[in-house]
């Protein structure tokens, strides 16, 4: 549109024997909302983001270098997309904005042993490098914080624990204010994670094969 730059961050689906892993990786990860909120109920997908955890740890010089020229070159919009497993890294990278964003802002539960442990980590960190952790620096950049999230046929990657509880409302708020997902009418993919319980899928699983395994 007249006015507008838009650079676009997009992250590919399954195309690779590793990219298999990620999607197979469903155990639920708790962490990231331990450590920012104190909540442990509520958890993401563990393949797509720990894609996420890696991918800023090692490409955050160059992804900032990458928005610093597009700024100069006037560009004032960031949009993350991808399709299928990239879609779900799309999300993940959302989510990490929003827990940068959120765990800065107040949210964080700073009296818990988690937020402590947290804030020594961050300080190590600072100390030893001179500057932020690879995520809150990348936060920090304005086309990151007001980015928006596009995603094509991806599953969900978050949840709550009991099966069925609610995902936290400021998450909600947050991914309906900068996020759109496209999904298929007969595509089940996209929602796939959504209808399952997956504690009791991965507990049954484990159940049935377990025994296979003890008796060799």
């Amino acid at each position: 549109p007249r006015g507008r730059k838009v650079l676009f961050l997009v992250f590919k689906g399954t195309s690779h024997m590793l990219d298999l892993l990620a999607d197979a990786s469903i155990l639920p990860n708790y962490a990231p909302f331990v450590r920012c909120f104190g909540d442990n109920t509520s958890f993401v997908h563990q393949g797509a983001y720990h894609g996420i955890e890696q991918t800023v740890i090692r490409y955050t010089d160059e992804l900032l270098e990458v928005l610093k020229a597009e700024q100069e070159a006037g560009v004032n919009e960031l949009i993350v997309a991808g399709h299928s497993l990239g879609g779900m890294y799309a999300k993940a990278f959302a989510l990490e904005v929003f827990l940068q964003t959120k765990g800065t802002s107040g949210f964080r539960l700073l009296l818990s042993e988690s937020g402590r442990l947290r804030r020594t980590l961050s300080r190590i960190w600072r100390l030893v490098t001179g500057q932020p952790q690879p995520a809150a620096l990348l936060a920090q950049n304005p086309l990151v914080r007001g980015m928006r999230c596009v995603t094509f046929g991806a599953p969900s990657i978050c949840g709550a624990y009991p099966h069925g509880t609610g995902v936290r409302p400021d998450l909600v708020s947050f991914m309906r204010e900068r996020s759109v997902s496209y999904v298929h009418e007969g595509d089940p993919s996209p929602r796939a994670w959504s209808h399952l319980d997956i504690e009791e899928l991965v507990l049954a699983l484990a159940r049935r094969r377990l025994p296979l395994f003890l008796k060799r």
